[in-house]
């Protein structure tokens, strides 16, 4: 597997840069009104849909960074999980939540870029095209996303639970070890 042969530091190094271009796009549409109310994004219509034009540009910079960003960061958790964990069953569960994260990012990419027939019509309000309704397909993705994080931080907690420890101990590790869910 890919992530077999990446360093922990390298894909949280390239998540956190992701990170950085999503601020960046955040702080562009802010810019032209990102997180204000339309009426007060502009003070006339051609303006107005300059700067929704605009922001909607910014928006879908923030989506392929958001999703990389994320994607990212869940391979940099299953990559020191897999140099962590001996269990194979465990291996094997990260291992396979590894090709769904990586599948959903694909397909977030795809779905985002694509999400529009022509391309141009998901931010140029003078282009008429055939958009997919781009919200049913984030609820999608985001309760994937969220089952991933649980499995993520649910899988290593009945080898934390089996340590020869006190069981004072092994509560300690296990609650210790869910502040990283947060």
């Amino acid at each position: 597997m890919v992530l077999n042969k990446c360093s922990m530091a390298d894909l949280i190094a390239l998540a956190a840069i992701f990170t950085i271009v999503l601020c960046s796009f955040n702080l562009v549409g802010t810019n032209f009104g990102l997180g204000t109310h339309i009426w007060r994004v502009a003070t006339s219509i051609p303006i107005l849909l300059h700067n929704t034009t605009r922001i909607t540009q910014s928006l879908y910079g923030c989506y392929l960074s958001y999703t990389t960003a994320i994607t990212l960061t869940k391979c940099s958790i299953i990559v020191s999980y897999l140099r962590i964990f001996p269990n194979q069953s465990l291996r094997q569960l990260v291992r396979y939540t590894g090709v769904l994260v990586v599948l959903i990012w694909v397909c977030s990419v795809f779905v985002i870029i694509f999400q529009c027939q022509p391309i141009e019509a998901a931010w140029n309000w003078m282009v008429h095209g055939k958009c997919v309704n781009i919200l049913i397909f984030f609820y999608v993705s985001s309760s994937i996303n969220i089952a991933t994080d649980l499995v993520l931080w649910i899988a290593p907690l009945p080898l934390f639970w089996s340590m020869n420890l006190k069981l004072r101990e092994r509560v300690l590790v296990c609650v210790l070890f869910s502040f990283g869910f947060l």
